[in-house]
């Protein structure tokens, strides 16, 4: 008996250690991420494994969308990047849902107008903030599994229930008996009960385990919203909501109802709960605790028995738990662009007073060190001359970003920019398919058309249509649009339009394909080698150009956009400054003059 009681204290003792450890190892993980939260501010966002890791383009696969960037455009625009450099979530949901965000831009003010009271009010209000996302923090990451994923295939697991466990748990019943009647026998039977559990317990978890780390995600989450909950209570009470924004309290209270609508609901999903799926980390974590609670849920099944009751409620509650995700990922989003717009140099609000073309001043790239700023007002299509490397594709990228942002997150790196609701669309950086046996040319004829297509379908509209309603009704006219489900106004992006063809060929095809990108329902910007089509085309778009200087061997870029058609030809005087022969360099010079003179080739 004494040996027994020894053994008792030795067991509590090591079970008081190990949670202790927990308990001081969880206690430096918050400080740590206290201590990022406050340094993150202001700041490019710090790299973080769990952020790489989330699943973030499951809540644009998976949600209705009227409106989106392709694939084409999106990775023409280094989207990716983009996504990475406002990515300061601290939990799946946000990260999702900032993709999303990114990915799927708006064509109406209000949903942009919510985002920015929501950001700023996170701005303004820095004790809010850190709560906020210090809560969003402890929801925390899914790894690489998507919630969204799995709650469209939970029917793939078919009807559960827990009558195999529980008769898989009795079997320590009888073992644990003998341990005091013939101790010997008593073990043996408990070492075969052990082995019998966790065979079966893997078996069976191999095919539930994202579910369940997804179930354990949710079940976070409701934990994380009653902490929101509390915090924005609190808030209200203390009256700090007031200074924010005008509408900051009402935007607060609409989510706040979401997240305590959403809690009820799943008031059985949460239920004794905590037993199987309260650990710090759903996958499996290396600390003391999650290590403990490992052991449990393999020798008593626990998280398994608890999985099949929570599987019911969560087919029951699909529509709820995707608008509590939502709720809690757009809180995350929003605290995300206003880490973003305090890191900016410089940023602005987009405005709406204009029903076609662009203004943009002082206009830069977010992912550039030391950008240069540029400004343009325009109201009809732009052709952009320059040598290679002078700042055209990049200008370009600016543009298109600084569009995207403005429908996204409300918030354009330059001094001002003023555009309607545009469909951005691009085809810039192609590659040959060398799967699909696609050429260059092929592909790039390929991405040409769908924006064409894009244009007729704009321009087929007979009710109402965009650049109608726009013309006539400013941006209010657009949200009507939007409304009768007409189609928005596509804004394009062409870099070196044609470049995978004969001269000739190219020239004539491209100046017929920029001229019906031009007029009703489609803005081009274009990037071209070609000065002919800056003659060709002098009535439809305007002309600017990016020039180098090469003086002393040296190549040098201001990359400062300017009026008008590029003067210099500096292609073959950049091969000099590259080392190449002289002798080439004379002769190339020569057959170039003498084409300029005469209008033919000769060697």
């Amino acid at each position: 008996m004494n040996e027994w009681m020894i053994f008792l204290g030795i067991a509590l003792c090591a079970v008081f250690l190990v949670g202790l450890q927990g308990r001081r190892e969880a206690k430096r993980q918050r400080a740590y991420a206290q201590k990022l939260i406050r340094e993150e501010y202001g700041t490019a966002p710090m790299k973080n494994s769990a952020r790489d890791e989330a699943a973030v383009e499951s809540s644009y696969l998976h949600a209705q969308k009227e409106f989106f960037l392709d694939d084409i455009t999106w990775n023409d625009l280094d989207m990716d990047r983009v996504f990475r450099r406002v990515n300061y979530a601290r939990c799946s949901a946000g990260a999702g849902e900032l993709y999303r965000i990114l990915r799927c831009p708006v064509m109406e003010e209000e949903t942009l107008k919510e985002r920015d009271i929501l950001a700023q009010s996170m701005a303004e209000i820095s004790s809010l903030r850190e709560q906020l996302s210090m809560a969003l923090h402890e929801i925390g990451f899914t790894g690489k599994y998507a919630l969204e994923e799995y709650l469209d295939y939970l029917d793939n697991l078919g009807e559960r229930n827990n009558y195999r466990h529980i008769l898989f748990d009795l079997l320590y019943v009888p073992a644990v008996g003998l341990l005091f009647l013939q101790p010997a026998f008593g073990i043996t039977l408990l070492f075969l009960a052990l082995i019998v559990n966790i065979t079966t317990y893997y078996k069976e978890k191999a095919e539930i385990t994202p579910y369940l780390i997804s179930f354990a995600y949710i079940l976070r989450m409701i934990r994380g919203a009653e902490n929101i909950g509390g915090i924005l209570t609190r808030a209200g009470r203390s009256g700090v909501l007031k200074t924010g924004v005008p509408g900051t309290e009402e935007v607060f209270a609409n989510y706040q109802k979401i997240l305590d609508q959403g809690i009820r609901e799943l008031g059985s999903f949460k239920r004794f709960s905590g037993a199987a799926m309260s650990m710090s980390n759903p996958a499996g974590g290396s600390g003391p605790l999650d290590i403990l609670f490992d052991y449990l849920k393999m020798a008593l099944h626990l998280d398994l028995m608890k999985f099949n009751q929570m599987l019911q409620v969560v087919r029951q509650k699909d529509a709820v738990i995707r608008k509590f995700v939502s709720a809690v990922g757009t809180l995350d989003a929003c605290i995300c662009i206003a880490y973003f717009r305090a890191s900016l140099e410089q940023y602005c609000r987009p405005e709406r007073d204009r029903a076609y073309g662009i203004l943009a001043e002082e206009l830069y790239h977010p992912l550039l060190e030391a950008p240069v700023k540029n400004s343009i007002d325009t109201g009809k299509g732009v052709l952009i001359t320059g040598s290679n490397a002078s700042g055209k594709s990049t200008f370009l990228k600016t543009v298109a970003l600084g569009a995207v942002l403005a429908q996204t997150l409300y918030t354009v790196p330059g001094r001002r920019f003023s555009a309607p609701f545009y469909r951005v669309m691009s085809s810039m950086a192609l590659r040959d398919d060398l799967i699909g046996g696609d050429s260059y040319f092929m592909v790039e004829i390929k991405s040409l058309k769908r924006i064409l297509d894009a244009r007729e379908e704009m321009a087929g509209e007979e009710k109402g249509s965009f650049s109608t309603g726009m013309r006539e009704e400013g941006s209010g006219g657009m949200e009507r649009a939007v409304r009768e489900n007409a189609a928005p106004p596509v804004l394009c992006f062409v870099d070196e339009v044609l470049r995978g063809t004969n001269t000739v060929e190219r020239i004539a095809a491209s100046s017929r394909i920029l001229q019906s990108l031009t007029g009703k329902g489609v803005l081009c910007f274009a990037a071209t080698h070609d000065i002919e089509l800056t003659h060709l085309l002098e009535d439809t778009y305007e002309n600017y150009h990016f020039e180098e200087t090469i003086e002393e061997g040296d190549i040098n870029f201001n990359y400062l956009l300017k009026k008008g058609r590029a003067q210099s030809r500096n292609a073959i005087r950049l091969l000099q400054v590259m080392g190449y022969d002289s002798d080439v360099i004379k002769e190339a010079e020569d057959m170039a003059g003498r084409f300029l003179e005469t209008g033919k080739w000769e060697m």
